[in-house]
């Protein structure tokens, strides 16, 4: 690993295409609010990585850069916050505004 990727606590708000395999990510990190950070979503539809970059998961990100639009050159999922999430059933939704 690089020494400029810093390893940080995230949640996904939003996710858009961009580009053929890329993906343009809403995150809220620890420490510094809301963040747009550019990554690759993987070459199938049902990738591992596109299954973590599904909104309100609680995630662990590796991101390069300091300003402007960042990399995303890590993903894993936040096990120990992932314990205390709330399970959906019926016609419940998960809504938020920033």
């Amino acid at each position: 690993m690089t020494p400029d990727v810093e390893i940080k606590s995230a949640f996904i708000l939003h996710s858009r295409s961009y580009k053929e395999n890329q993906a343009i990510v809403e995150v809220l990190l620890e420490d510094e609010g809301r963040v747009s950070i550019v990554t690759y979503k993987g070459s199938k539809k049902n990738s591992q990585r596109s299954a973590l970059l599904q909104p309100f998961r609680p995630l662990n990100v590796g991101i390069q850069g300091t300003s402007g639009l960042r990399k995303l050159k890590q993903i894993d999922a936040d096990l120990e916050q992932s314990k205390h999430l709330l399970a959906l059933k019926g016609k419940s939704l998960f809504v938020a505004s920033i």
